[in-house]
């Protein structure tokens, strides 16, 4: 299992940017370009475990997480996430 804070996407910050300006009573927004925090399993499947405002806040989250990784242990951490337990593989 490897945990990884996935940067936002190059066009991310400036839809968002531009929906707030333009509808500020919006917040709807393409999520799957966010920042997220990603579990990897062995066999290169990913899991989003949070996604995140900024690349600042992925990075603060990842560190986080995988301190909490480290405290519970792989499995026990696949359990407490609802991760398949692949992932601890």
């Amino acid at each position: 299992m490897e945990l990884r804070a996935r940067p936002a996407k190059q066009d991310y910050l400036i839809k968002s940017f531009a929906i707030h300006l333009l509808l500020p009573h919006t917040s709807k927004i393409d999520e799957t370009h966010a920042p997220a925090v990603v579990v990897i399993s062995s066999s290169g499947e990913e899991h989003v475990l949070q996604r995140t405002g900024t690349d600042r806040q992925a990075q603060k989250a990842l560190r986080r997480f995988e301190t909490r990784r480290q405290k519970l242990g792989d499995l026990e951490f696949c359990r407490v996430y609802g991760l398949p337990e692949r992932f601890a593989n």
